[in-house]
């Protein structure tokens, strides 16, 4: 074998161990991040399963406050809107929109609670403040602030719950 030839396989030999040293600090590198990985999966289990604990506890104590303010459903009532007359409501306070409703008080007494389901979805809890001439039986008047907002919402229909009955 000639000096070139000689040469020629040192070399070759010399790549083939850079080669397999590369090779092997890839594999070890992957190895280690390999267990890296698998330290932070049980720790990103536990925390999930720490975090499950904390979302179950939230859920029950929203459904536990659903069932407070769900109540006793009353049925379906026809809803309208009322704005402002200058006038105190029956029960003595200012209206207030978001607040305050007129209701027939021999089905729903003056200072009750009560919670209405629009057929939108949306709710809104109530405070039984006023009564209106024309309110009788399944009805409420909804307090809003302005005469256009009142014409423009018009008449709905609305699931009705009573949360919390004011005595008669």
């Amino acid at each position: 074998m000639n000096k070139q030839e000689q040469s020629l396989v040192i070399i070759t030999v010399c790549l083939a161990i850079m080669v397999l040293a590369v090779a092997w600090l890839c594999i070890r590198n992957i190895v280690e991040q390999n267990e890296q990985l698998k330290v932070e999966n049980v720790e990103l289990r536990q925390e999930i399963e720490e975090l499950t604990k904390d979302i179950d506890e939230i859920n029950g104590m929203y459904l536990r406050e659903i069932e407070r303010l769900t109540g006793t459903y009353l049925g379906t009532f026809d809803v309208t809107f009322y704005c402002p007359t200058g006038n105190r409501t029956a029960s003595g306070t200012w209206p207030k929109e978001g607040r305050t409703v007129a209701t027939d008080p021999d089905l729903i007494p003056t200072g009750s609670e009560i919670r209405v389901v629009y057929q939108t979805g949306n709710s809104v809890v109530y405070k039984a403040e006023d009564i209106g001439g024309a309110i009788q039986g399944r009805s409420l008047d909804v307090f809003v602030e302005s005469y256009d907002q009142a014409i423009q919402l018009g008449r709905q229909e609305g699931k009705v719950y009573l949360i919390k009955e004011a005595r008669k």
